[in-house]
């Protein structure tokens, strides 16, 4: 129900607030905390929501109608992913 811009910018809002999100990490019974965004944490495949605004709109007539019906009856579930500035995690381990 949302336009392509509209869903990209819901999912980048969604993203954002993952970066508030902390890693714990233990070790002998110590626990430290990280911020995500201090990790560099991004969104790696936005193309994801083009992929989405796709369904059902791209291919001849026949291809469109069964991507439709399709969807009606199964929802379709992409994956977002993500990645975290390994240099950073490492140096804040070493610290």
């Amino acid at each position: 129900g949302m336009t392509q811009q509209e869903a990209e910018t819901a999912v980048e809002t969604y993203v954002d607030s993952l970066k508030d999100s902390e890693l714990v990490l233990s070790f002998n019974g110590q626990k430290s905390r990280i911020s995500f965004s201090e990790l560099g944490f991004t969104w790696d495949n936005p193309d994801v929501v083009s992929e989405a605004a796709a369904l059902g709109n791209s291919g001849n007539l026949l291809e469109r109608y069964k991507a439709i019906s399709n969807l009606q009856n199964e929802n379709v579930i992409l994956e977002l992913a993500y990645s975290w500035d390994d240099s950073a995690l490492e140096s804040y381990l070493q610290e």
